[in-house]
């Protein structure tokens, strides 16, 4: 009858649940608190020693990584009740987890970290989450993948070791350690000394993680023991090691760290380790790849310094070429632009002929020289026989007669066809002129020869 009572309890106690695990946290797990976990996506299977067996909570509510979980009704006492946990569950890689617990221990549960309360308790976030603060967390290592885990112990454990325990037993450093002959792989020789460490029967333990703390490293290492009671022997041992004076010293607690663990102070039944190293065996980047590092960097460091002053001496070669251009173009060669349309606009498009005596003296963008040289305009008529476009007129400076201010004679420029425009109003205005009085008496003389 007991029984029926508390699978209708169960049932509508686990009816209302709103939440889901993620799917990499379904299946078993060896946890470094407190034995094996079964997660499927809604419920977890959970030890609890002092009900005697597992409750199996489910997910309540979640907020990111953070999940609130109560248990079916139990009968405590003389009553029923339910259990509550609070905890986040943060995947560090492929088969390991990361859980933390932010409800306080309880005394009648053995000090785990869960809260019994009534089957009539609104489970909120402050009735489960009651020690937001703590930072002590767990492993949780996925069965069957301890070799997923595994991790090169930290630098301060890479070495063969002698070593005093507890400073009352393997004193004056008879107790061994190796580490070298498997960088992953704690081994604690017993022949040497036969006191128990890091609650290995066998000696052998795995480094599955590592963090710093301080200058310390907190290290997680995984008893390779067929069978552990979880009471003298425990599956997860948690070190707390530094370089100190030459020596390595550290702290022991079983299953996991406490947050006032250091490495000179433990609580109860932690124990302390104070080691030196006859050999150590931390690998060293080889000097072939340090000599391949600083060439490919060296390299890369001249590639851009060339690439840099290359774009400079671009820059300024680029800004002098045109400056070059504005002012004395290249002979034979097309301007990028004369500035001029109103003179091509004048001769080209109105049907002129071409040539020197239809020539209309225009404005020049260009200044007039030190040097006393004179800007003239080309037009596209005169211009060299590879000029194409017929929209093109380049402005050339022409030294003037230093006496005369004037322009040589035209069979002295290169080109007697140029058709040349002189800054000398006065000059242009005589020519002009002349061809005026030239034309008429052409005229004049025709007349005579018809009559």
């Amino acid at each position: 009858m007991l029984f029926l009572v508390l699978g209708i309890f169960s049932l509508f106690s686990l009816t209302d649940g709103t939440c889901t695990f993620p799917t990499q946290l379904e299946g078993l797990w060896t946890s470094s608190h407190n034995g094996d976990m079964t997660f499927n996506s809604t419920h977890v299977d959970y030890p609890v020693g002092a009900t005697g067996g597992n409750l199996i909570f489910e997910c309540y509510s979640t907020t990111g990584t953070k999940y609130i979980a109560k248990s079916q009704v139990f009968p405590l006492f003389s009553s029923f009740a339910m259990a509550v946990m609070c905890f986040d569950a943060s995947l560090l890689k492929t088969s390991l987890y990361q859980m933390n617990i932010y409800t306080s221990k309880l005394a009648d549960a053995n000090y785990q970290r869960i809260k019994y309360v009534t089957t009539s308790t609104t489970v909120t976030d402050a009735v489960a989450c009651d020690d937001n603060a703590n930072t002590e967390f767990h492993l949780l290592v996925k069965n069957g993948s301890l070799s997923d885990v595994t991790i090169q112990c930290p630098d301060v454990l890479l070495g063969s070791f002698t070593l005093t325990f507890n400073e009352t037993s393997c004193v004056n450093d008879t107790g061994a350690l190796e580490v070298c002959d498997d960088n992953t792989l704690m081994t604690f020789n017993h022949t040497a000394c036969s006191t128990k460490i890091a609650y290995s029967d066998g000696g052998n333990l795995q480094c599955v993680y590592s963090s710093a703390v301080g200058s310390a490293q907190r290290v997680h290492v995984y008893n390779l023991d067929t069978t552990t009671d979880e009471s003298t022997y425990y599956r997860f041992t948690c070190l707390m090691l530094e370089s100190s004076g030459g020596r390595v010293i550290g702290t022991q607690h079983p299953q996991d760290c406490l947050s006032t663990q250091t490495s000179t102070s433990v609580d109860s039944p932690g124990g302390t380790l104070n080691m030196t190293a006859s050999q150590t065996c931390v690998p060293t980047t080889s000097q072939s790849s340090v000599a391949t590092a600083a060439i490919v960097a060296g390299v890369l460091v001249t590639l851009v310094v060339l690439t840099v002053v290359g774009l400079i001496i671009g820059y300024f070669c680029w800004k002098a070429k045109c400056k070059k251009e504005k002012v004395e173009p290249r002979k034979g060669l097309p301007p990028t632009s004369t500035g001029m349309p109103s003179f091509l606009s004048h001769h080209m498009d109105s049907g002129k002929p071409q040539g020197f005596q239809s020539m209309k003296r225009e404005p020049s963008n260009s200044t007039l020289l030190s040097d006393s040289r004179a800007n003239l305009i080309l037009t596209p008529s005169t211009l060299h026989p590879n000029y194409i476009s017929k929209h093109d007129a380049l402005e050339i400076p022409v030294p003037l007669d230093a006496n005369k201010g004037i322009l040589p004679p035209l069979g002295n420029l290169d080109g007697s066809q140029l058709s040349l425009l002189h800054n000398d109003e006065t000059a242009m205005t005589g020519r002009k002129h002349q061809s005026k009085g030239h034309a008429k008496k052409k005229k004049k003389g025709t007349k005579t020869k018809k009559h």
